[in-house]
């Protein structure tokens, strides 16, 4: 008689076994499925718009010598400027006005924005030569993109600006102060002389539009 009690107390033991088990499964396939799933996010910020600077089709390279998409600066306000690193006086001076406009911002608007300056001296600045740019004016690389296009790249994308410069013997010597505020999708919103004259006015485009 005993045999038949026995293999009663094992079949519910099974049962109980089985479905604590199943109970299990159930509350850590989500957790494995997650931890197994590929780490691709899609961007939540989608499609460019029409006429975003980032749509531009080049490539350029940073002052670290690794390949850059505009659209990586995409999600920040960018206030960017065209330089060249063997410039006397005009872009110094306008860096200087940059630091200083960085410094100014409220919290907010400071965390909200980058600053951009994309070389127009290909020729002679190398991402190494950026790369020292950057050391000598102490430009903090979690806020500051220093960039270099092919000559006919940073053409487009001037043109695109309306910044004008001249080439003299290959070492283009006159252009203009100008600096560009994009938006979070790299459209242009906002543009000035000289930043240096009047920094409020560039900040309040950029607190408004926040």
């Amino acid at each position: 008689m005993a045999g038949p009690a026995v293999d009663r107390r094992w079949v519910l033991r099974s049962l109980l076994g089985v479905t604590l088990g199943a109970a299990m499964f159930g509350y850590l396939r989500p957790v494995l499925g997650q931890r197994r799933a590929p780490r691709h996010r899609p961007s939540a910020l989608g499609p460019l718009p029409e006429r975003s600077l980032y749509r531009l089709g080049a490539s350029f390279r940073s002052d670290s010598d690794r390949a850059f998409d505009l659209r990586e600066l995409r999600g920040k306000f960018q206030v960017l400027a065209l330089i060249f690193t063997r410039c006397p006086s005009v872009c110094p001076t306008l860096v200087h006005e940059l630091q200083a406009l960085e410094r100014a911002m409220p919290t907010e608007v400071s965390e909200a924005t980058g600053f951009t300056l994309v070389s127009i001296d290909p020729r002679h600045d190398t991402p190494a030569v950026l790369h020292a740019y950057r050391k000598k004016l102490a430009l903090n690389a979690e806020h500051w993109s220093l960039l270099r296009g092919e000559p006919d790249v940073v053409r487009d994308l001037s043109a695109l600006l309306g910044f004008s410069y001249a080439d003299t013997d290959g070492m283009p010597l006159a252009h203009s102060k100008l600096v560009t505020v994009l938006n979070r999708d790299g459209e242009v919103i906002h543009q000035q002389a000289s930043v240096g004259a009047d920094p409020d006015k560039l900040i309040d485009t950029i607190r408004r539009a926040l």
